[in-house]
């Protein structure tokens, strides 16, 4: 097990590192204009899973900041135009100016359900969980199914972290998942606890989509429920996004894959590539999302900076009228097709690559000696046979 997982290092460091950027900046947050939006994410549990989640870039909330501190100056009691402008803060990592803003709301509207909830938002994102959970809890006593009709499952989020970094057990690996369930305990036990609930947890994906353990507990409710290429695709995120219990992670993937391998025995005209094949595809996928994302934010950026306001499906669909595809995913099941045990290409592939190859070079020698010998009879001279000078 350790050896696998050094094997994988390398990778799920420069994955992490490429993901940790955008990643923790898209949250659940609560202004005038999210529920509109909410509504045109992507429901695709694929996409969900890789990364295919649209969101705001740095332009709109330096817009943002602009729009509402004019708001603000016509009318300094605009409560909403003070939430998002906190909130354009927020985003843009200025964590000490959304605090002072959204604790002045606070002070002067009292009880509040979005101030307390960008609190808990914007606590999680300075690491401060106790503060965090204190305030998503208020906010949840205001209204009880929470932003995004999560319930308590942000809460429980942010529980999580706080309880290992209080406890001081960061360094070692959790037992339980999010939801209070053993990991040990299995994916069938996982699935079928009362807790779980696989729209919430494809949801909390679109609220904090750097949280490892929401990949790992709906990789249980996918593999479960028969979905196991899914079930692989969220397990294999959550490694990349460096869940604390890796080797509970590498064992539901090999139990997967394991799976496959015994289907693929029992049927000689299928195939499963090894793991470190799919380990590089899924890889591959991912930071295929990652630049759709990309494309996605400089798109609106330069729309807003033509005076444009595009929504979510607008940019989308610009997007793919300007010829850029969403990313493919391909599968990562059984397939058909030959390979051999160790994932090296079958006997035939081998014959016909060294028939290519040969004959490549079989070629270029002829060409070659057709050629020399041209250049030979062009400048030999009739009487003596010698090169002219």
């Amino acid at each position: 097990m350790l050896f696998r997982l050094q094997k994988n290092k390398v990778f799920l460091l420069v994955l992490c590192g490429c993901l940790g950027h955008s990643a923790v900046l898209f949250a659940c947050i609560n202004t005038r204009y999210s529920r509109d939006e909410e509504e045109q994410l992507t429901s695709d549990t694929v996409k969900l899973i890789m990364g295919q989640i649209a969101h705001h870039g740095d332009k709109f909330f330096e817009l943002q900041l602009e729009t509402t501190a004019a708001e603000i100056k016509a009318a300094p009691d605009n409560v909403e135009a003070r939430n998002d402008h906190a909130v354009a803060h927020l985003k843009l990592r200025n964590f000490d100016q959304a605090e002072e803003e959204l604790l002045a709301i606070e002070e002067s509207h009292p009880g509040r359900y979005r101030t307390h909830a960008n609190l808990g938002v914007l606590y999680k994102k300075m690491g401060r969980y106790q503060d965090a959970a204190t305030h998503v809890r208020r906010s949840l006593e205001i209204q009880s199914e929470g932003h995004l009709g999560l319930g308590d499952y942000y809460l429980r989020m942010i529980s999580w972290k706080g309880d290992r970094l209080d406890k001081g057990t960061r360094t070692a690996p959790p037992t339980t998942n999010f939801l209070g369930i053993a990991y040990e305990s299995g994916p069938a036990a996982t699935a079928t606890n009362a807790l779980v609930n696989r729209e919430y947890l494809e949801t909390l994906i679109k609220a904090d989509r750097s949280y490892p353990d929401v990949y790992l507990v709906l990789g249980d409710v996918l593999s479960h429920s028969g979905e196991d290429e899914l079930a692989f695709r969220a397990y294999t995120h959550a490694i990349s996004l460096d869940h604390p219990a890796a080797p509970t992670v590498e064992d539901r993937l090999d139990e997967i894959h394991a799976t496959w391998e015994k289907k693929a025995k029992a049927d000689g005209a299928l195939i499963v590539l090894p793991r470190y094949k799919l380990r590089h595809q899924l890889g591959d996928e991912m930071m295929a999302a990652m630049d759709w994302v990309s494309a996605f934010e400089n798109l609106e950026s330069e729309l807003l900076t033509k005076g444009l306001v595009p929504d979510f499906n607008e940019l989308k669909a610009e997007l793919i009228k300007r010829g850029h595809k969403d990313p493919r995913f391909i599968h990562v099941g059984v397939v058909k097709g030959s390979i051999s045990k160790h994932g090296a290409p079958s006997a035939t592939a081998v014959f016909t690559i060294v028939v290519v190859v040969v004959g490549g070079i079989l070629l270029f020698g002829y060409l070659a000696v057709t050629l020399i010998r041209r250049i030979w009879k062009h400048f030999k001279t009739p009487e003596t046979g010698l090169t002219e000078a």
